[in-house]
């Protein structure tokens, strides 16, 4: 696939005076861009919403920040000649900023970059996004890459599907821009994957929440993990979630602690990835907080373990997130109790959410 295009206009009363458009400058065409894809963000993607233009991450400012129909953040870097492989490491820095924070760290940065440039100033997040999306499967992450671009060279592309083939979230989009009629006019070329001798389908740069779980069950399968599917069912109980690589993170409505903390990740379930056959329970600090003497009553029964909080703040006083590794049999013998420990969380989850409403 080449990137030069030629675009004519065609009189279907006289064909002798067809005409071929004249390409617009490439610097004009980015300037202008920019500001049309955030007033029509259609133009990018289907159910796509601007959240922010020119947000700032510790890597730069990527120029625009979105979330697409299944409310994934979208993370867009725009360029006004070919996309090269700077570009490429340029949008990979941003998407590995946004990556590392958590669910909460993610919810205050995109309040923080609303409201500037033409965009929608957001208030609540969560009620922001309850309002837009199915929350019933949370779905901010994995960040979504985009790379937009008049053009792209053959090393950009070939390393971009290169990252697709495993499984980065990363894409190409081409624009080019021509006069007619005093009016500029944008071609977005689309890039079909091609289909190989094996398959049936084009590949797919990125996976629907429903192939995601399959292929988390698939690899429980693969690892012995037999009782993962019936642990994140039982252990769901009024949660929201989404799916990481290896499991569930369940997550309750925004709340604030009396302790000024910010609170949404309630627990998850994943895989253990140091023994086959184990799942892994985490407890988030928030909720450890709001049902300690419940957790001190079980502690020793169910080993708690610790270690540093990877997807919420911790509190004053719950500085570690609690977890307990569980074989098939000791998920039996203790699935009544992590369930009740849910439950009770949820409970005053929802105490607080009342009192400081």
């Amino acid at each position: 696939m080449t990137d030069g295009i030629e675009v004519w206009a065609l009189n279907l009363d006289e064909v002798s005076n067809t005409k071929a458009l004249e390409a617009v400058n490439r610097t004009e065409t980015e300037q202008k861009l920019e500001d049309t894809l955030a007033a029509k963000p259609e133009m990018l993607m289907p159910g796509l919403r601007i959240v922010g233009r020119q947000a700032s991450t510790e890597s730069g400012y990527p120029d625009l920040l979105g979330f697409d129909g299944d409310g994934r953040l979208v993370v867009f870097e725009l360029k006004r000649g070919m996309l090269t492989r700077d570009a490429i490491a340029q949008v990979l820095d941003y998407g590995s900023d946004l990556e590392s924070r958590t669910e909460e760290e993610l919810a205050e940065y995109v309040v923080e970059c609303s409201g500037r440039l033409g965009v929608e100033k957001i208030e609540d997040f969560s009620t922001w996004y309850g309002g837009h999306f199915d929350i019933q499967e949370v779905n901010i992450k994995p960040v979504r890459m985009v790379l937009v671009g008049l053009g792209v060279d053959t090393k950009a592309r070939r390393m971009v599907e290169y990252l697709q083939e495993r499984e980065v979230n990363i894409e190409l989009m081409t624009f080019h821009g021509f006069q007619h009629e005093g009016q500029m006019l944008l071609i977005k070329q689309v890039e079909i994957p091609e289909v190989s001798e094996d398959d049936s389908e084009p590949r797919k740069p990125r996976m629907s929440k429903a192939e995601y779980w399959d292929r988390i069950l698939k690899l429980a399968r693969e690892h012995n993990v037999q009782h993962l599917e019936e642990a994140t069912k039982i252990l769901t109980h009024e949660s929201k979630y989404y799916h990481t690589r290896y499991g569930t993170t369940f997550i309750n409505p925004s709340i604030i602690l009396p302790t000024n903390v910010p609170a949404r990740a309630s627990h998850s379930v994943v895989m253990d990835g140091n023994s086959d056959g184990t799942i892994k329970i985490v407890f988030y600090p928030p909720s450890v907080h709001l049902c300690w003497d419940a957790f001190q009553e079980v502690r020793d029964q169910l080993s708690f373990k610790f270690e540093k909080p990877r997807n919420t703040y911790p509190t004053d006083r719950v500085l570690e997130q609690w977890y307990c590794l569980l074989d098939h049999d000791g998920w039996q013998r203790h699935k009544e109790t992590l369930q009740d420990l849910v439950r009770n969380v949820r409970k005053e989850w929802d105490r607080v959410r009342e009192e400081r409403a």
